[in-house]
């Protein structure tokens, strides 16, 4: 009896793989040395009572015979199978290539945002250009994928970010009975860094403010906002598309007279209503600074706002990093 180690789940990450029977366990454990007891009890038992491996179809064992006579010693039996199974499914089933997968499930996600479907197609480009794009879905292999991923020149974030599409492109082929198994299950990429979120410390905050009120009053009462609300910048100055998709922050969702912003969840990027009030934590100093708010900048665009930002930060002499107005909300 051959038991083969294999790759388990997240939560067991150690599995087996072996029949008796003709009937398949695939038992999975949490550590490898629970594995290694589990085999060698399996083994012991196997050895001692050869009875649970002889209750088998005779005509079935003589025909295995038969075949393995009949194929050279210095082929490999493995190989012989997924030749012969790719062979017999590309003849009786509709061969799909990857390309046709593609466009199949990039149909599926035209209700998605048009920067999604911008980042899908990318991915999907470059694994079409690296493996060819009339490849056979059932020939593609996880050494395929994986040797892409590997060859990215690209953080482990974003790496992470194409396993996922990949992923998903193969799961749907799978679901749908294109392939066998799926390749990209089991692929690897390199771990997250942890790093602590870069926050800006409060005496330049207060610096880049005061600079912000000399230069343009309006820009600090929109960074007073962002300061003390926790907002995204993108939901008071975002790109075009998004401005075009979804909007953005205006003056009408601001109740001053009820000391509450309320912000559709079309807006936010969690897709949720965000509701802040002084009852939920909001500082009552924000009303002051949306005051300097001038009412034309509630229809600001990305590129309007860094041309605008670019000159108070230099001006401030302070460090802005990505991402730390909204992350020193609450310092």
């Amino acid at each position: 009896m051959q038991i083969r180690e294999i790759q388990g789940g997240k939560k067991y990450p150690y599995g087996l793989d072996y029949y008796i029977n003709r009937k398949r366990y695939r038992p999975t454990f949490q550590t490898k040395i629970e594995r290694e007891r589990f085999k060698k009890e399996l083994i012991k038992k196997v050895k001692n009572n050869r009875s649970i491996l002889v209750n088998f179809d005779q005509d079935f064992y003589l025909q295995c015979l038969d075949w393995r006579d009949r194929i050279p010693k210095f082929v490999d039996l493995d190989e012989v199978f997924r030749l012969g199974l790719q062979s017999i499914l590309s003849v009786e089933t509709k061969i799909t290539s990857l390309e046709d997968a593609i466009d199949d499930l990039m149909r599926e996600l035209q209700t998605r945002k048009s920067r999604q479907i911008g980042h899908f197609k990318n991915t999907f480009k470059q694994l079409a250009n690296f493996l060819g794009g009339d490849k056979n879905l059932i020939s593609i292999s996880q050494k395929d994928l994986q040797d892409f991923l590997d060859a990215l020149p690209h953080s482990p974030v974003t790496k992470q970010n194409y396993k996922k599409q990949i992923s998903r492109l193969f799961l749907k082929a799978y679901k749908l009975k294109k392939i066998e198994s799926n390749p990209a299950e089991f692929l690897v990429v390199p771990p997250l860094p942890v790093a602590p979120p870069k926050i800006m410390p409060v005496i330049d905050v207060i610096r880049f403010l005061k600079t912000a009120l000399k230069m343009d009053a309006s820009m600090a009462g929109l960074h007073g906002l962002l300061f003390l609300s926790g907002l995204r910048k993108s939901v008071v100055a975002p790109d075009k598309q998004k401005q075009k998709e979804d909007g953005q922050l205006s003056f009408e969702m601001i109740k001053k007279n009820d000391r509450t912003i309320i912000v559709p969840p079309q807006i936010m990027k969690t897709r949720k209503l965000h509701i802040m009030s002084e009852e939920r934590g909001l500082p009552s100093t924000i009303w002051d600074w949306i005051d300097l708010i001038n009412p034309n900048d509630y229809n600001l665009k990305r590129r309007e706002y860094q041309k605008r930002f670019d000159p108070i930060r230099d001006a401030s002499g302070v460090t802005v990093p990505r991402n730390s107005i909204r992350r020193s909300f609450g310092t």
